[in-house]
């Protein structure tokens, strides 16, 4: 099996948010589909690089989203072992905000 890597620069005058880059994305996907469709046997698949802006733009947006694991009464994060201590969780280690979040 042959991988061949491709890559398609867009430039626009416009500044862009990672909203608005998204939709290109998927515009190139959907582009991509109909070679997909002529040509069945080969897998494509489209994605994007970050860059240091878009990350920089995705830290600085303020938190829609009060909850965190850090907030919540269950998490242990002391000597850190990052446990979820609520007796109804099966697993003790805690991987983020889950259903049974409580804030402290």
């Amino acid at each position: 099996m042959t991988k061949v890597k491709y890559y398609i620069n867009v430039e626009t005058p416009h500044t862009l948010n990672n909203e608005q880059k998204m939709e290109i994305l998927a515009d190139i996907r959907n582009a991509i589909r109909n070679v997909r469709f002529n040509l069945p046997d080969i897998k494509v698949v489209v994605g994007r690089e970050l860059s240091i802006e878009d990350i920089a733009e995705e830290i600085s947006k303020p938190s829609t989203d009060s909850q965190s694991r850090e907030d919540c009464v269950h998490y242990d994060e002391a000597q850190g072992r990052h446990k979820c201590v609520n007796p109804v969780v099966k697993m003790t280690r805690c991987l983020g905000v889950c259903r049974n979040y409580e804030d402290k």
